[in-house]
């Protein structure tokens, strides 16, 4: 099944570019959401993020709900 995911930057010390799924609490207290689109995997996200940022990561939040 596909999801919605988005890239934010996470706000603080160590701001990190970060892909969330949808409804991600973490997500809520990032700054720059942007729609990245939707995807069978957050791998497929994170792929298709890192076209326009290199440096991003995956939300660890996120990646243990995918498990």
């Amino acid at each position: 099944m596909s999801g919605k995911y988005y890239y934010a930057v996470r706000r603080g010390r160590t701001a990190l570019q970060e892909v969330h799924c949808a409804g991600c609490v973490e997500l809520a207290e990032a700054g720059g959401v942007r729609f990245i689109g939707t995807f069978y995997s957050l791998r497929h996200a994170l792929q298709s993020a890192r076209l326009r940022h290199p440096d991003c990561v995956i939300c660890l939040r996120c990646a243990a709900l995918q498990r």
